[in-house]
């Protein structure tokens, strides 16, 4: 494909599986040898501007920085913002491609630019209104919730912010030349809603880095000093639509199966406290929280894992799974939304039933008892991430998808 200039406008304020997903995607069209601009949003002070990224093969893009939204309230003045600053940065490079992301894709609609629809992509990462109806839902699923201090208040939270992106979303892509979503499932979804058309719209999967040189699980487990435990990692957001309630909950049945399982929390939030009460797991270190971990820490946790445990109530295409797929870890999920298509169940991982910690304690406790299974488990899943999620598979996607470009 012909070398092209691609503007990614990113808005996201804190670092999320989305965001690095988005910086792996501009990495991979770099190394292609396109020239990749990413716009950011930022929600701290940086010293510059701008910078240019050179990497040791050769290939470089840039990343010019945006205020972004900390709040509902900051989001006008944040997409104007970046609106003003994409019109001066397409005049002096003159982009090809605009590929904007999320709700910053109605950032770009701001423009006083005219022909930028003819050349807008928008990417959607995920169903906003379905992910707050799942949460919503796991109050009568799961009825303790309904004890704990902040559970309602998030899922309100969850569903304005959801009808205010999605709804800023779905306007971009109405005008946009073409959509692209993580998943079948989301694309699914658009299509029943009459959202976009059919011929403009495209799944594609999210974008991991490669990693080589690991340790040994040994190694790994020797230096996290959790040598002789069976280690269950959770990488993500301790809120209730990662489920991390039902992960606790089932955590105490598979330590009366396998004593040496340990869970590892990487991650922070509201379930936090949880986590650490007394009559948890963790009261005789079952349970580890890390609070949380920079994204280039993680491959030792990855390194050290016996298996991913990932019981979200949503995902469109989640960046951990990937991850732990493409470094040959086991993972346990529960079979909803977009998971099935990313983990089948008995081959890649094994699915749990939603809302089942009984289930879900089995599934773990199959992989921690059967080396056998584990290691099957590990070699299809990386083999499947390899060609799924890699950036040479999935930038050839995108480029795809930027021949409707004209």
């Amino acid at each position: 494909m012909e070398t092209l200039r691609i503007a990614h406008v990113d808005l996201i304020p804190k670092l999320n599986g989305g965001h690095v997903a988005i910086a792996n995607i501009v990495k991979a069209l770099a190394n292609k040898g396109h020239e990749v601009h990413l716009v950011r949003g930022t929600s701290e002070k940086n010293e510059r501007d701008s910078e240019e990224v050179d990497k040791s093969t050769g290939a470089r893009f840039f990343i010019h920085y945006v205020v972004g939204p900390k709040t509902v309230l900051n989001m006008p003045r944040a997409f104007k913002t970046a609106a003003r600053k994409l019109e001066d940065f397409d005049s002096k490079t003159r982009f090809d491609i605009i590929n904007a992301h999320a709700a910053g894709a109605f950032a770009v609609m701001l423009s006083r630019q005219k022909d930028i629809e003819s050349r807008l992509i928008v990417t959607l990462h995920g169903h906003q209104l379905y992910r707050a109806l799942m949460l919503a839902s796991d109050l009568v699923r799961f009825r303790q919730s309904l004890l704990q201090v902040g559970f309602v208040e998030n899922v309100a939270v969850n569903f304005s912010g959801a009808f205010l992106y999605f709804g800023l979303e779905v306007m971009a892509s109405r005008r946009a030349v073409y959509t692209t979503v993580p998943s079948e499932f989301d694309r699914t979804l658009m299509l029943r809603m009459h959202l976009v058309d059919e011929e403009r719209i495209v799944a594609v999967p999210n974008c991991i880095e490669t990693h080589s040189g690991f340790s040994s699980r040994e190694q790994a487990k020797e230096e996290l000093k959790l040598a002789s435990s069976q280690v269950i990692l959770f990488s993500g957001p301790l809120i209730p639509l990662k489920g991390v309630h039902y992960l606790l909950k089932a955590m105490k049945q598979v330590n009366k199966k396998v004593p040496s399982a340990k869970l590892v929390l990487a991650g922070e939030g509201m379930l936090q406290s949880q986590a650490l009460k007394r009559d948890s797991p963790s009261s005789d270190e079952k349970v580890i929280c890390l609070g949380w971990v920079p994204h280039e820490m993680m491959h030792k946790f990855y390194a050290a894992a016996d298996l991913l445990a990932h019981p979200s109530l949503y995902e469109s295409c989640s960046l951990t799974i990937a991850e732990a797929l493409s470094l040959g870890v086991p993972v346990v999920a529960f079979n909803t939304a977009a998971i099935p298509e990313y983990i089948s169940d008995g081959k890649t991982g094994l699915l749990a039933e939603l809302g089942n910690s009984d289930d879900l304690a089995k599934k773990m406790i199959n992989i921690l008892q059967d080396e056998n299974l584990a290691e099957k488990l590990g070699k299809n899943g990386k083999e499947f991430a390899s060609n799924t999620f890699s950036p040479k598979a999935v930038a050839g996607k995108m480029e795809e998808v930027y021949k409707h470009v004209k």
